[in-house]
């Protein structure tokens, strides 16, 4: 109970409060009389705490709403998180259907959910498929012929074993009929707390370029063959002077095979002398680096062998260049 000297004071506070509140009359007047009733409240439940539970209760409809910038910050923070998510969804949009590679995604069970432009140009069309056991209708062959079972694509380990496939090379048949060599790799996809949510494969056809290292190495091959078969000695070497290659007739005349001379400098394998004068002669070689074009010796010119004998040649250097 108040001290009978406060019931003045707490009667006077409850009449200035229903004061206020009748003075009132419109919601903006309400929100402004707002702090001035909570510090009247304060007051007389400090003078008389039984007061504070005769106070009126407000419905909250009958409340005062929000002030209009509250409602328009709000406004602005939910614009503000669409903006964010149609940029990222933008990004997402732009990468899926722009890249050059081909992307398929998977939920955990191994139903496919998303494949990009690229992915069905590489395989000249898609199919649907609602687990991993319905993958059957994309084709690829292991190295010794053996079609791809479910279980074997990157994607189904991935979803296995939660764990990345590095890039690997893969024989794969387009669903028109056509073979070719692509070049993929596969990641599960986690949520934050660990969960398995699919997988995701990108993949690159990379048939033209097995192609070319196909043809490269069959020019190779001839190019080596012919070299070897001719009846005049050639030795080549790299830009520093260094022997990388020796046919046969070179290894016969100077005394040394291919794998001894790999690597060494040609004037250590193809010592030249002039039978004049004795004196050493400036090998082909380091006369095409100096000059950059075709050098020819003299008819005098003596080749000291390996095992110390000597052999009158005639020789010739030129450059080999790219295009």
């Amino acid at each position: 109970m108040p001290e009978r000297s406060d019931i003045p004071i707490v009667t006077a506070l409850a009449q200035a409060r229903a004061l206020l509140y009748e003075a009132a009359s419109s919601a903006e007047q309400r929100r402004l009389i707002g702090p001035a009733v909570v510090e009247i409240d304060r007051a007389i439940a400090s003078l008389d705490p039984t007061a504070s539970a005769s106070f009126e209760l407000t419905p909250l409809a009958a409340s005062v709403p929000p002030i209009d910038t509250e409602v328009e910050a709000l406004r602005r923070e939910v614009e503000r998180l669409r903006a964010i998510t149609r940029h990222e969804r933008g990004l997402l949009d732009a990468l899926l259907s722009e890249s050059p590679h081909g992307i398929i995604v998977s939920d955990a069970q191994g139903k496919l959910i998303l494949q990009n432009r690229a992915s069905e140009r590489i395989w000249a069309g898609s199919s649907t498929a609602e687990n991993v056991e319905g993958w059957g209708r994309y084709r690829a062959f292991h190295p010794d012929g053996r079609p791809f079972a479910a279980e074997d694509w990157s994607m189904a380990r991935c979803l296995t074993r939660r764990e990345t496939v590095p890039a690997e090379e893969l024989h794969f048949q387009r669903f028109d009929g056509t073979h070719g060599m692509m070049l993929g790799s596969c990641a599960p996809l986690l949520s934050p707390d660990g969960e398995l949510l699919g997988a995701v494969s990108i993949f690159a056809d990379i048939t033209q370029f097995k192609q070319l290292e196909a043809d490269l190495r069959v020019s190779r091959t001839k190019f080596s063959t012919t070299l070897k078969s001719i009846g005049d000695a050639v030795i080549s070497t790299d830009g520093s002077g260094r022997i990388d290659f020796m046919n046969a007739v070179a290894e016969k005349l100077t005394g040394w095979s291919l794998e001894e001379a790999r690597d060494r400098r040609l004037s250590e394998v193809f010592r030249v002398i002039s039978e004049q004068t004795r004196d050493d002669l400036d090998n082909p070689v380091a006369e095409v680096l100096r000059h950059g074009g075709i050098i020819g010796l003299d008819d005098t010119t003596l080749l000291l062998r390996r095992d110390g004998s000597e052999l009158a040649i005639d020789s010739s250097g030129a450059p080999i260049r790219s295009d």
